[in-house]
């Protein structure tokens, strides 16, 4: 049976099936051409990319997989994104710009704020196995049983300072409290200047009034006294002094506080303690022991010949 077009066609059934499978063949034979075209276009293009390039870069592993120059920009537009935010830690010749651009770039990473990662970190940059490793570069004197300077290493320990960052910082404060201690001196120097040629011959008497006023005020407002006498220059500021001078010999007058007699005998058994307990005072070869004899006896006579 044939359908109404069999029909019609019947008679020339051959020539039909042969102009079909010749059209055909044809069909396949181009579609199976086409990527063979396609290939050796891009095997074409590589190898004039590749062909370009310097003599001594055609062989580059590292360029065999590009094909063409877009994919060789977008790998290196790729590179550069990286290094762009990629974080190089410093080296013993980086400069102080490039040290402070790395601390710059690490400041907000979220990995850093796990200890593990940061102590790790931490020990690359330098900083010393434990607290008491730091090497400040100071005298013993001022390092042997410093308990704030202890402190302060586990401190920078603690925060990640590499030995030469806390040693800078610890040589900063030393040197501040050696110019404080200079400028005390000082103070305390010019102030016994100035007092002596205010009070003159009463400069021991007046002082032992203003001692004895800041022991009574020291007595009825303890820790404001105490700030007070905190601060580094009051205790040397003549105006200071001049002022507990006058309030102690009110003091004295209205017996709140003991005799300027009783005030002298108790400074000077402080000072024979002081002299007896000095090697020198026992040692007649040292150069200060006649000094020493001579203030002892001063102070016995005012001590001994008050009882």
């Amino acid at each position: 049976m044939s359908d109404l077009l069999g029909n019609i066609t019947e008679g020339n059934s051959t020539a039909t099936v042969t102009e079909t499978a010749v059209t055909t063949e044809s069909a396949v034979t181009q579609t199976n051409s086409a990527p063979e075209i396609s290939v050796a276009t891009t095997e074409t293009v590589a190898s004039d990319f590749h062909s370009q390039l310097a003599e001594d870069l055609r062989q580059e592993a590292s360029l065999q997989s590009f094909k063409d120059i877009n994919s060789l920009a977008k790998s290196y537009v790729h590179a550069q994104k990286m290094i762009g935010s990629s974080v190089r830690l410093p080296s013993k010749d980086s400069t102080p710009e490039q040290i402070a651009e790395f601390y710059d770039k690490i400041k907000d990473l979220p990995n850093i704020a796990n200890l593990e990662d940061r102590s790790t970190l931490y020990t690359k940059l330098g900083r010393p196995e434990s607290p008491d490793k730091y090497n400040y570069g100071l005298p013993q004197e001022l390092t042997e049983n410093n308990q704030t300077l202890n402190e302060f290493s586990k401190v920078a320990h603690e925060l990640g300072l590499n030995n030469e960052q806390a040693a800078k910082i610890a040589n900063f404060q030393v040197q501040r409290e050696l110019q404080a201690m200079e400028q005390f001196k000082a103070d305390q120097i010019e102030g016994e200047k100035i007092l002596k040629q205010q009070w003159g011959s009463e400069y021991d008497n007046k002082l032992a009034q203003a001692r004895a006023a800041a022991k009574m005020f020291a007595t009825k407002y303890p820790d404001q006294v105490k700030a007070l006498l905190s601060m580094p220059t009051i205790g040397n500021n003549p105006a200071f002094l001049d002022m507990l001078s006058k309030a102690g010999s009110s003091l004295i007058e209205q017996g709140h506080v003991q005799g300027l007699k009783s005030i002298q005998i108790s400074n000077a058994a402080e000072k024979l303690k002081a002299i007896k307990s000095n090697p020198a005072f026992g040692n007649s070869m040292d150069p200060s022991h006649n000094k020493l004899i001579a203030e002892y006896n001063d102070l016995a006579a005012i001590v001994y010949g008050q009882s």
